[in-house]
This record gives C-alpha cells, structure tokens and sequence, in this order.
C-alpha cells in the first residue's frame, strides 16, 4: 500500500476532521480489498466504507452502538447523509467483519511490523456477562460448542473471576498485535499459546511471562521460534542478562497496549449477545485500535499515543 504523510496534528483538530481523515485511510484500503466484497444486486447507497469508518471511529469513543448511531445521526448527517438504520448499520457491521481483520492486517503490514522479529504474548479477559448472571448465560457455550465449565475463569493480574473469554495476543515489541486467539476463560495460556504461534509464522523470537512455562514441549516445532519464558519461584533461573533485559524492558509495552484496549477500547464490555457479534466486536476494536496507531505513524508520532490522538 502506498504510504501518504499526514501533515497535519488530529489531536489539534475537530471531530469533524477525525471523521474525515479516518474514512480517507479507510476507504484507501477498502479499494485494495474491494474485490473480496462481490455481491449480488447494485451497491448500496452507504458505502462499506462508510460502514466500516463508523464501526472503528465508535470503538475509540463509546462501547454503545445505539448512542453512537444516534451520535452521528444527529451532529454529522452531512457527512454520512445516507446513514442507514441502527438495525441494518449493525448487520452490516457485523458481515464485514472478516475485510475489517484484512484491512488491519494491510494497516499493520504497512507499518513494516510484519517483519519484525521479536514479539511479546499475553493475554486479556472479555468477559460476556456480569459473574453473578454468569448461571443464567448459555448462548455463548451453546453457540462455541464449548463446556459452560469452560467460560468460567480467574484473571490473576486484576484478580477477578470472570465469566467469558481470554484475547491472547501476540504483539510488536511496538505493543501492536500481530496475531489474536480467542479462546474460553478457563482454557490455560499455555495451552492456547501453540495455536496462537503456529498460526502466525516460523522464524520470530517471542518473549512471555511465568504463565506460559513449558510451552516448548507444547509446540509441533520447538526449533521455529525462540522462547524468553521467566522460570517459576521452584525453578532455576537460566535466564542471560539480554534476556531479562529484554522482558523488563517490553513487558511493560504490551500491559500499555493491553490497558489501552480493556480501558479506551472497552475490550472488556462488548454488549456482545452471540457469538458472531463477539467475534465481530472483538475484531473492530483491534482494527480501530490498529487504525489509530496506523494515524500516529503516518504523523510521525508515537505508536501508542492514543489518548492524545481521540481522547
């Protein structure tokens, strides 16, 4: 993809330009994909485009799909004067959800992040329901085909049981995700970690915390990648000196990355009620996430400047 400079500072300008500027980016990308999205019958008025702008821009300022519609509806016509419905805005939403994971993946790649080497894993809790509606809650294990016992987890770092899903990730040392997994609560981060690796591809190094010891008799090929795990308290510590350097010092990037989505991305409120509206939010709030830090590069600004750029 062509790389365009944006000049100007978003941060310093109106909600309007914001607007503007997303759906630029977007729908420069959407044209590279565009012929992934043949359907029957003429194109609609409102654009997929258009669709997917709103989808992203509503993920960096509000988890509620009705007030944004309403929003925009409302202050922004004249900028999205075919506007559909909030019923068919939302299904739209939802069918795109696969070009909305292409398109993040031609924004990520165009940031010349696929070819980094190193990578940090971890993982975020997306809970589904409040813990104590978690009994009266069986669509999503219905829905995944999974054992209710299975939503049922513990994140250790806010010390929380929750009712749901885990995201794990694997990041830039830049704290852009790569490559996500969605997987039950309940399911350990060592064993969801070799699909997360052996989807992505060979040849990268990953560095991770005490969570994922013994993932290497876990994997297919223990030889494609190379390991930085932090031993147990019981263990002897083999690590060198390079590589606690290395997960002091990026550790840190990824729960920067990680507290963004879960606290300005709401990751952790989805107001999803199935599966394909999980799947589909989860994906939109990487994209939008993806697309600010896409932003930030092109202004020559630090990736993870988020909040100064929307908030």
């Amino acid at each position: 993809m062509k790389e365009n400079k944006l000049e100007i500072k978003l941060k310093d300008s109106d909600f309007e330009t914001l607007l503007i500027t997303c759906f630029f980016y977007v729908d420069e990308i959407y044209k590279l994909l565009e012929h992934l999205t043949k359907r029957p019958g003429t194109k609609p008025s409102f654009s997929d485009s258009e669709v997917i702008t709103l989808k992203l821009t509503e993920q960096m300022f509000t988890d509620s799909e009705k007030a944004w519609h309403g929003f925009i509806r409302k202050n922004y016509r004249s900028l999205f004067p075919k506007l559909v419905s909030l019923s068919r805005y939302h299904r739209r939403s939802k069918s795109l959800f696969r070009l909305v994971e292409l398109m993040r993946q031609v924004m990520f790649n165009s940031m010349g992040l696929d070819t980094e080497y190193w990578h940090i894993m971890d993982s975020i809790p997306v809970p589904v329901c409040l813990y104590a509606r978690a009994s009266r809650n069986t669509r999503f294990s219905e829905e995944f085909e999974v054992d209710k016992d299975t939503l049922y987890g513990y994140c250790a770092s806010k010390k929380m049981k929750i009712y749901g899903f885990k995201l794990h990730m694997m990041d830039t040392l830049r704290g852009v995700p790569a490559h996500f997994v969605l997987a039950p609560a309940a399911y350990h981060d060592v064993d969801v970690a070799p699909e997360l690796v052996e989807t992505y591809r060979q040849g990268i190094g990953i560095g991770t915390d005490k969570g994922y010891v013994g993932l290497a008799k876990k994997l297919l090929d223990p030889g494609a990648v190379r390991l930085i795990i932090p031993p147990k308290k019981n263990q002897i510590n083999t690590l060198t000196a390079f590589e606690k350097w290395f997960l002091a010092k990026y550790r840190r990037i990824i729960e920067t990355a990680g507290s963004c989505l879960a606290e300005q991305f709401n990751l952790q409120y989805t107001r999803a009620k199935s599966k394909w509206g999980l799947i589909s939010r989860v994906t939109a709030k990487l994209a939008s996430f993806t697309l600010a830090v896409y932003l930030n590069f092109l202004m020559g600004q630090p990736l993870l400047n988020i909040k100064e750029l929307v908030f």
